[in-house]
């Protein structure tokens, strides 16, 4: 009798055991998704085939140029970098496509992207579910605030850069009162846009007129006329290049003496490309340096990249490329800081490690600590340059002002 009672507790510790191996090892298979001991899966979402295609391509070759350059260099810690990017052709139903994608079939560990602020809203709450540290690129601040745990923004808010601007235009245009318009796209990014421009209009005793334009606009003749007939003498604009290009263009046709204000998206010397001699009244704000700016992580940048694309100096990349660069670059060294016992957990840990992160001059200081995820809070304005084809920096780094 005495024989079988111990058969039959040593039968249950032993069954009791290998529950709680399974159970762990289920744990930690979760934990360490996207993770083995020579590799680390990274997705990305992005529009690579749609209407911001012109504005997300050099971001894509950005984060593919320095995943290249971080495997050559050994990987991390120990495991190479497997990078797939999903095309959501800028669309909220090929990014949710996508993300089941790399999530269920890819097992990603973290994610780049997505690449605009309907994706990201219509993305964010399976992001909270699958604990997936995430770089979006909605510069919307309500995409971290109230504070998330796991995503991580790689540049300033709209919020910041409209009243950078405002508060820009003031300063540029003293005596005189600036009419301005405010002009977005009638996307899902117009909300933000226009929450943020009735905050600084106010704070700064600014009145401005508000105008939305579809994505796809082709003619802007009857928006220009209405703008000259109310004597508007600046247009903030969040849009796409093609529409900053029309607007100047049709600007000059119809004599409005209009300065055009960009935000970060449009900040591209693809508007000198697109706009001529017109694009001299383009002015925008971007949290990134230029590819051909004269500092210390500009130089590495260009370095390493015509290393991989000879011969490829000009044209200049945009300054979206750098934030592709930058993105990926504090993606990896959260991932290098959290360790060789690599989780998901620990990657969110080790990035709210960073406090004024410095990237010798590519952008301003980078902080993410268990409060925030906001990152960066300083950009530059910049005015085009149709000689050179350059944007020519008119401020030093420059934050959003401090108004109570």
């Amino acid at each position: 009798m005495l024989e079988k009672v111990k058969a039959r507790f040593f039968l249950n510790v032993v069954v009791l055991s290998l529950i709680i191996t399974f159970i762990t090892s289920i744990n930690y298979a979760e934990s360490k998704r996207g993770v083995t001991d020579s590799t680390i899966k990274i997705g990305g979402i992005f529009d690579l085939t749609g209407p911001l295609v012109t504005t997300i391509k050099p971001l894509v070759e950005g984060i593919r140029n320095y995943t290249r350059y971080t495997n050559e260099q050994g990987g991390i810690n120990g495991r190479k970098i497997k990078l797939t990017i999903e095309d959501d052709r800028y669309t909220i139903s090929a990014a949710v496509a996508a993300f089941k994608k790399l999530v269920y079939r890819d097992k990603i560990f973290a994610l780049l992207g997505p690449g605009s602020t309907g994706e990201t809203r219509a993305l964010m709450s399976q992001i909270m579910k699958q604990k997936l540290p995430t770089f979006p690129l909605a510069a919307d601040r309500d995409v971290i605030e109230p504070y998330k745990r796991y995503p991580f923004m790689p540049l300033d808010t709209y919020d910041n850069e409209i009243g950078i601007l405002f508060n820009y235009i003031i300063q540029t245009s003293k005596p005189k009162i600036p009419r301005i318009t405010l002009c977005c796209v009638d996307a899902g990014v117009k909300v933000t846009i226009l929450k943020a421009g009735k905050k600084w209009s106010k704070l700064l005793g600014l009145k401005i007129d508000t105008l939305l334009l579809p994505l796809t606009v082709l003619d802007t003749t009857s928006e220009i006329l209405t703008m000259k007939r109310s004597k508007i003498n600046y247009i903030v604009l969040a849009h796409n290049i093609p529409t900053a290009s029309l607007l100047l263009k049709d600007s000059h046709r119809f004599k409005l003496d209009a300065k055009v204000f960009g935000t970060y998206s449009l900040t591209s010397e693809d508007i000198v490309k697109l706009a001529g001699k017109r694009s001299k009244n383009f002015f925008g704000v971007h949290p990134y340096s230029s590819w051909y700016d004269d500092n210390p992580g500009m130089a590495e940048v260009r370095k390493i990249t015509l290393q991989y694309h000879p011969g490829t100096e000009k044209p200049y990349r945009s300054k979206n490329y750098s934030i592709g660069w930058v993105m990926t670059r504090l993606c990896y060294e959260g991932i290098r800081r959290a360790g060789k016992s690599l989780t998901n957990e620990g990657l969110v840990d080790a990035l709210e490690t960073f406090r004024n992160y410095d990237t010798k001059g590519i952008c301003g200081p980078v902080t993410y600590t268990s409060k925030t995820h906001e990152g960066l809070k300083y950009d530059k304005v910049f005015q085009a340059d149709s000689a050179s084809g350059k944007l020519v920096p008119v401020t030093k780094w420059i934050k959003a002002p401090d108004i109570k």
